[in-house]
């Protein structure tokens, strides 16, 4: 599952929604058999102190 982490992070940093993915705290992925046909939903939240305890 990890490959297909990689090419989304690396959009996401070409897209400048993040500056730069090696800043990330958290990464997560997990199947999702409920979805019409391939797809990828990323959610993208600012670091919030006290969220990684």
């Amino acid at each position: 599952m990890d490959n297909i982490i990689k090419p989304i992070s690396d959009a996401l940093v070409k897209a400048g929604v993040v500056q730069d993915d090696s800043l990330a705290e958290c990464v997560s992925a997990r199947w999702a058999d409920h979805l019409d046909g391939k797809a990828v939903v990323v959610i993208v939240q600012p670091f919030e102190q006290g969220l990684a305890a």
